[in-house]
């Protein structure tokens, strides 16, 4: 009546070079990662989707004063803001679903997702 108790080790297929599933392999413990096919990375992978100067905001968690903001900066750059955390001259004021608000020499922005 109850349920099988499920392996220590789960098979799961690594990825060559070529991004080809290889011969199965199994999967440690220690190894909380899955590796991703290729198929997968090409579905997951948009081209020219984000635009490459300036800031973008790229995510948010929203959870009180734990809130954080996760940024692109022009470079490349990607930083983890919570609130208070300053941005070039600008503060990081409020953090709400896909938008931040910030201050700057006493001007609201606001910047939103893509």
């Amino acid at each position: 009546p109850f349920p099988r108790a499920r392996p220590v080790r789960l098979p799961c297929p690594s990825i060559t070079a070529q991004g080809t599933p290889s011969s199965m392999s199994t999967a440690t413990p220690d190894d909380d990662t899955t590796p991703t096919t290729a198929k997968t990375q090409s579905a997951a992978t948009l081209t020219d989707r984000l635009p490459l100067d300036g800031i973008t905001l790229l995510g948010t968690v929203v959870a009180g004063e734990a809130s954080r903001a996760l940024i692109r900066l022009g470079n490349g750059r990607v930083q983890h803001l919570r609130l208070g955390d300053r941005i070039g001259d600008a503060t990081l004021a409020a953090i709400e679903p896909g938008l931040i608000h910030l201050t700057r020499k006493g001007e609201a922005q606001r910047l939103a997702m893509p």
